[in-house]
């Protein structure tokens, strides 16, 4: 079984960790398949990528006319020869659908990684979608949610949701290390990882911590995403900065994760949110807002709580009400990480898709 994804990039992200968790498992676990990697620019992130023994290709988008990169990747299928093309990426989805129809090679569509409430008609995003589910042998979607919002056809989708691999969090860096290099030295600390991109609200997350420093100053809030920040930093009042902190993003950010007592992901829309699924790994409980995916990871009142979109009052409150009882934030962790190990393992999620990738290849036509 020889499979080539194709990527935008290997920068730091989810679906890019999941891509990595994906090819590591099956190089371990299934002889039977061999893996080649396209990817459409040169940022590579992800360093463990070279030690997996991945034959990768790059073709740079931001150098090429999209005709040339077609041809491009056209040339590389004919080279591989693959049983099958996984895209990850949506401008990657409609190069593979040509590819589809010109080499007549089995399409697996990656392109749902979200769930967005207001999919536009005939914006880009929908064109790239409607267009690719033509060809798509199977739709892989990682939150129902995301296969719901995208309308794709159901006789085609897979959700397949994230998995994690607790291996990450084996070697973490010592809680007193980390605070003592971000010069944290609150007895609590509340994060949000997140970019700061308009799909993410930073914005509710800070009105919140200034409501919950004005009667306790002994907390820490950590913003930290890859993004414009100014803007957010412009809403911290002066007395506030030394206790609402911005970090840029961090390679090793679970060792940062682990520091803080509480988990926040607020946002417009999700699918499966890597941030929520790791803050949970770590026993951490996660307060969310937004729609979408985040009900199919968060058990609300038990493993954290789902707010109401861009309510910072409420999310003042329930923070609060955490840092408070330490008996129900150690209950909630205790629930998160069960959770995540139960169910979204990333054993879990690699056999799934490998099963998708079985019964294309086997399936009678």
């Amino acid at each position: 079984m020889k499979i080539v994804h194709i990527i935008d990039s290997l920068s730091a992200g989810g679906k890019e960790r999941r891509l990595i968790e994906l090819l590591r498992y099956l190089i371990s676990n299934y002889s039977d398949v061999v893996s080649e990697l396209i990817i459409l620019s040169e940022s590579i992130d992800y360093d463990e990528i070279h030690d997996l023994g991945v034959n990768i290709s790059i073709i740079d988008r931001r150098n090429l006319s999209e005709i040339s990169v077609f041809f491009r990747i056209r040339k590389e299928f004919k080279r591989i020869k693959p049983d099958i093309i996984h895209s990850w990426i949506d401008v990657g989805s409609l190069h593979s659908s040509f590819a589809k129809l010109c080499l007549n090679i089995k399409f697996v569509n990656g392109i749902i990684a979200s769930s967005p409430q207001d999919l536009k008609m005939f914006s880009k995003q929908w064109l790239y979608a409607k267009l690719s589910f033509l060809f798509s042998d199977i739709v892989i979607g990682n939150s129902e949610a995301g296969i719901k919002a995208y309308k794709a056809p159901q006789a085609k989708s897979l959700c397949v949701h994230n998995g994690f691999n607790f291996d990450r969090i084996s070697d973490l860096e010592n809680a007193g290390s980390v605070k003592k290099r971000l010069n944290i030295e609150t007895a609590y600390n509340v994060g949000m990882i997140a970019s700061f991109s308009v799909n993410k609200d930073y914005t509710t997350f800070i009105k919140s911590a200034n409501i919950v420093l004005e009667k306790n100053r002994n907390v820490t809030f950590l913003c930290i995403g890859h993004g414009e920040k100014e803007i957010y930093r412009n809403m911290v009042p002066e007395k506030n900065r030394d206790r609402i902190i911005f970090l840029d993003r961090q390679k090793k950010v679970e060792s940062i994760m682990n520091i803080c007592d509480i988990g926040v992901l607020s946002t417009w829309s999700e699918g499966i949110s890597n941030s929520i699924m790791e803050f949970m790994a770590l026993g951490k409980p996660v307060i969310a807002t937004g729609k979408g995916g985040t009900k199919e990871i968060i058990n609300d009142g038990v493993t954290g709580y789902i707010l109401p979109q861009g309510d910072h009052v409420k999310m003042a409150e329930k923070i609060n009400e955490l840092i408070n009882d330490p008996e129900l934030k150690g209950k909630m962790g205790k629930e998160s990480y069960n959770t995540i190990k139960e169910k979204f393992g990333i054993e879990r999620m690699c056999s799934e898709i490998y099963a998708g990738y079985y019964k294309l290849l086997t399936e009678k036509k």
